[in-house]
């Protein structure tokens, strides 16, 4: 099954990332060539830097609308709030100008992990077996989205396994052991998850359109029973297991649609940004 590329929002977060904006769009420009259509949103917070400018700039002279969600709320402290907070503002801003005939979005970073040249082919191919996921997230060289990923047995935070320097072993295990899995993938292939973003990643408006990002650390009660039980046996995770006070925004916003839409959460070993 394969179905032909359609409309597509692109959803970005902008805060002291001017630096960065002129070449992150400059790959938003090729992506928008894969659809019939698209509609860029960035939600922007207060910067220091010539941010806001340059999203004017491109807002004007880019051959595709282009909103730009200022926020007027005072920032929170807490950085994962203040970007769960953005995400569910763009979210709730493309509802509003939501059709049926808006089949996808993607949510990309508008900083330097998003910057360097662009390989479309990925996209363009797995855009043609869209059967085959939900939401979509990308390789790279080194895989350094850690905080949201989440596969068995790694289903808690990289950041709940004890006292900072077990957690850091753990992560460089875990980065380890994903891109092996990744690598082991045949090239029709996609690597199922609990959750995963990497700076950028394709979702079908369907499956996602009911779900919210969240900055708190996910109760564990609410994880796949299967795999927390092999957590809990691969880690004895309860013996050092601490909560942390937050939590990437990614881990909820993926852990709902799975359990409201069954969605197909998935990782390629395919590259978009970087060799």
């Amino acid at each position: 099954m394969s179905i032909s590329p359609s409309n597509c929002f692109i959803l970005g977060c902008a805060r002291n990332c001017g630096q960065h904006i002129p070449a992150v769009f400059e790959n938003i420009k090729q992506i928008a060539t894969l659809f019939n259509n698209i509609h860029v949103a960035v939600a922007y917070d207060y910067s220091t830097d010539n941010t806001l400018e340059l999203l004017h700039q491109h807002q004007s002279s880019c051959a595709f609308p282009i909103d730009i969600l200022i926020n007027e709320e005072p920032l929170s402290p807490i950085r994962t709030q203040r970007i769960s907070n953005a995400r569910n503002r763009l979210l709730n801003h493309i509802k509003t100008v939501h059709s049926p005939s808006w089949e996808y979005f993607i949510m990309i970073d508008l900083d330097d992990v998003c910057a360097m040249p662009i390989n479309l082919a990925p996209m363009q191919k797995w855009l043609k077996h869209t059967d085959k996921w939900d939401a979509l997230s990308f390789n790279k060289p080194e895989y350094y989205d850690i905080w949201a990923l989440s596969y068995s047995p790694y289903v808690v935070s990289c950041w709940n396994w004890g006292d900072q320097d077990t957690c850091v072993k753990i992560v460089h295990f875990m980065m380890a052991d994903f891109h092996n899995r990744l690598k082991s993938l045949g090239d029709d292939e996609l690597y199922p998850v609990n959750s995963a973003f990497n700076g950028c990643a394709i979702y079908k408006y369907s499956k996602f359109s009911d779900c919210a990002y969240d900055w708190h650390t996910v109760d564990i009660g609410d994880l796949p029973r299967a795999d927390l039980v092999h957590s809990i046996s691969y880690f004895q995770l309860f013996p050092t297991y601490r909560p942390c006070y937050d939590d990437c925004e990614h881990r909820e916003f993926h852990r709902q649609a799975i359990a409201k839409h069954g969605a197909k959460v998935c990782v390629t070993k395919d590259i978009v940004f970087g060799k």
